[in-house]
């Protein structure tokens, strides 16, 4: 449930067209002749803005092949490759003079995108979504040099490391699936802007302290399916409101005092090794009214967990179905047990 309402959201963010919109009209000018770049096709929105569909190329050299023609106008809203199997690499050149706003190149093959391969949409492209490709290769170091660019999508890939951001504009950026396995403490901190990080599967061991600190505008973390066991002091520390921090089916036990500074929306802990609900981490949070989905841990209900059980006010932040390893239910717990049992 999770994941799918996850990627609601982004699908949101990177479908440009909503229901009730107009669809596309068949090629008329400003598109190229259709006979002149076959198999892609261009179509036309609101009479000027072109859409660009080059998903039935058959490899690289056919889509420079297709680019090399001169284009009557250069300035597209959208390219879509999706599906396509032939293309493994895009070079520099192989878009020809066109530019774009938004950039999808889904559900594929490809590998490698060279320097300078999307050169000329610096300060256009709003959107890339490289979403489902097996790419091992990408210019991180050009991510600054697109002036507009807010929607970085590279999710369930083959990328081995996650790179050093800059970028004054990015907003979203999607790195879940791909065999990372580190994230350094430096790597988002040039990203001022940052609202969404989606770190989810990705074999992720540890998160070091300051990864997620001093990002003003930060608001969701997904860090879901890797395999933390600690979160340490000063990991996060968010000043937006609704903030929300995405934790579930790791393997944490121990979450230290300071690890979680300023979220004051839902912490999302379902599936891991948390014993105890520590009062000296979790009550401050509560009081800022965060919200803890904490199902499927073993909680030891003994005195340690006295001071959630008789402050009804803080038994309101737990969700319904956080309960003890035995399987009772936390706020099913009677509290004369502990009045009598923990003074």
């Amino acid at each position: 449930m999770l994941v799918s309402r996850r990627w609601v959201t982004v699908l949101l963010l990177v479908l440009p067209l909503c229901a009730g919109d107009d669809l596309p009209s068949s090629r008329a000018i400003p598109c190229p002749p259709e006979a002149d770049i076959a198999p892609c096709v261009c179509s036309l929105m609101n009479s000027v803005d072109m859409y660009m569909d080059c998903s039935d190329v058959s490899s690289s050299d056919e889509l420079k092949e297709i680019f090399s023609i001169n284009f009557p106008f250069t300035n597209f809203i959208r390219l879509d490759i999706n599906g396509n199997n032939g293309i493994t690499e895009l070079r520099a050149g192989d878009l020809g003079p066109t530019t774009y706003q938004q950039i999808r190149i889904t559900d594929g093959a490809l590998q490698t995108i060279d320097e300078k391969a999307l050169a000329n949409s610096y300060s256009t492209l709003t959107l890339l979504d490289l979403h489902n490709n097996d790419i091992t290769s990408f210019p991180f170091d050009e991510i600054d040099s697109f002036t507009k660019l807010q929607n970085l999508n590279v999710y369930s890939n083959n990328l081995l490391i996650f790179p050093d951001l800059k970028s004054s504009s990015l907003m979203y950026v999607n790195f879940g699936h791909n065999p990372l396995g580190e994230i350094k403490a430096t790597a988002l901190q040039e990203l001022p802007n940052l609202r969404e990080i989606d770190l989810q599967s990705c074999d992720l061991p540890e998160v070091p302290a300051g990864t997620f600190t001093g990002i003003n505008t930060l608001q969701r973390i997904y860090l879901d399916n890797n395999t933390l066991s600690v979160l340490p002091a000063g990991v996060i520390s968010l000043s937006t409101s609704s903030s929300s921090v995405h934790l579930s089916d790791n393997s944490i036990r121990n979450i230290e005092t300071g690890a979680l500074q300023g979220v004051t929306g839902d912490v999302w802990l379902q599936s891991n090794e948390l014993t105890e609900l520590a009062e000296e981490v979790w009550r401050s949070l509560f009081d800022a009214n965060l919200i803890l989905y904490a199902a499927d841990n073993p909680l030891t209900c003994d005195c340690s967990i006295a001071w959630l059980v008789l402050e009804a006010k803080y038994l309101t932040r737990l969700g319904d179905d956080v309960s003890c390893a035995d399987g009772e239910l936390v706020k099913e717990l009677n509290p004369a047990i502990y009045i009598t049992m923990c003074s």
